[in-house]
């Protein structure tokens, strides 16, 4: 599994191997990358899929299919930084 395309508006498709291995590159870049994994988990509002959540030790990572980008929250739920999925390389933007 993972080969599945997940839609989002305006964005284009986007597999879910590659939410993935964004993910990893964005904890990567946080020096997070030797953060245990915890969980994935789907996100769903009124009974639709709208992305997903991954749970790491210190540190968790949202996806919503409808967004550019994933989120990237510190232990304590602190905003860290959004990386854009939009363009081949993944640019990031850290929390100021």
């Amino acid at each position: 599994t993972g080969r599945t395309c997940h839609w989002g508006w305006g964005v284009a498709c986007v597999e879910l191997v590659q939410v993935r291995e964004f993910v990893m590159t964005g904890l990567h870049d946080l020096g997070l990358a030797d953060a245990a994994f915890v969980s994935e988990r789907l996100l769903l509002r009124d009974r639709f899929y709208i992305g997903r959540r991954f749970e790491f030790a210190g540190a968790s990572a949202v996806w919503l299919a409808e967004a550019d980008g994933i989120k990237f929250y510190g232990a304590s739920g602190e905003f860290l930084m959004t990386m854009r999925l939009r363009t081949e390389q993944p640019q990031l933007r850290r929390a100021a």
